[in-house]
């Protein structure tokens, strides 16, 4: 397992998109942006409700780092599930979208993201039979993220983001197995100011894989408003021993890999 090399608070956060932000402020998404985006997956597709759980709380006193996480009602092993979230009150409507394919034991997934005030966030599933489904909870939020933006400086050109992941030793033929991933990342948004009144350019994560049995069982694509140090809990399902990887792709094109071997018991 792959370490995170200890550093300051103040190092690793300084000018970070810690938060949605900047001045000037960032106009908001509308409940017509979400819709607009829902209608761009579905091309006009019944959309149902049921089969998606959310976890949310119903307050967080700071929107930059709030813990947010889902569950679908499908299986991976029929056919590919995507899942997309949104949120109706950021500057862009996308937090992140998910695919879950065959080595994953079902669609779950943890994070953190960040929400400039109180809204609801939305997740659209499209489920293995082609159908779609759609849940969405509320939450307050008493300083959004924009509220604790600010000038700084941006990162350094030869910041290099270090991964951290933790994969179980062993697992029994058939179970789920929980990993979990995190990257010292500040996911900067590109909509914060700099020193020099310039805006600080977007940098993020852009997608992170897993690599199951040789074949990628989870993709998640992190747009802005994922918190900084991206952090992703889900499940697989191995069919054999071998190792678990990871792959991060930023933006401008660099790829960072982390792998740890996970041996598989009989059932």
């Amino acid at each position: 397992m792959a370490l995170i090399p200890q550093m300051s608070r103040r190092r690793f956060l300084l000018g970070t998109g810690a938060a949605l932000l900047a001045a000037p402020q960032p106009a908001r998404a509308r409940e017509s942006d979400v819709a607009y985006e829902i209608r761009q997956i579905t091309r006009g597709a019944p959309v149902a409700e049921g089969a998606i759980s959310i976890q949310l709380p119903a307050h967080s006193d700071a929107g930059t780092v709030v813990p947010f996480g889902f569950e679908i009602d499908a299986d991976p092993a029929r056919g590919p599930v995507a899942v997309h979230v949104f949120a109706t009150e950021n500057p862009r409507p996308k937090v992140l979208s998910a695919r879950f394919m065959a080595g994953a034991a079902r669609p779950v997934l943890s994070t953190r993201i960040r929400l400039d005030g109180s809204q609801r966030v939305v997740v659209l599933a499209g489920m293995p039979d082609g159908s779609f489904r759609q849940a969405e909870a509320s939450i307050g939020v008493t300083f959004g993220a924009c509220a604790n933006a600010g000038p700084g400086s941006a990162l350094a050109d030869d910041f290099v983001p270090r991964p951290r992941i933790s994969v179980p030793a062993t697992a029994r033929a058939g179970d789920a197995a929980t990993v979990r991933s995190l990257i010292s990342h500040p996911m900067e948004t590109g909509l914060r100011l700099g020193p020099n009144n310039q805006w600080v350019p977007l940098r993020i994560i852009e997608r992170m894989s897993c690599l199951v049995d040789g074949q990628e069982a989870v993709r998640i694509n992190p747009e802005p408003a994922v918190s900084t140090n991206p952090y992703f809990a889900f499940e697989i399902r191995p069919l054999r021993t071998g190792p678990v990887g990871f792959e991060w792709l930023e933006t401008g094109g660099r790829v960072y890999r982390e792998e740890a071997e996970l041996t598989l018991l009989p059932a």
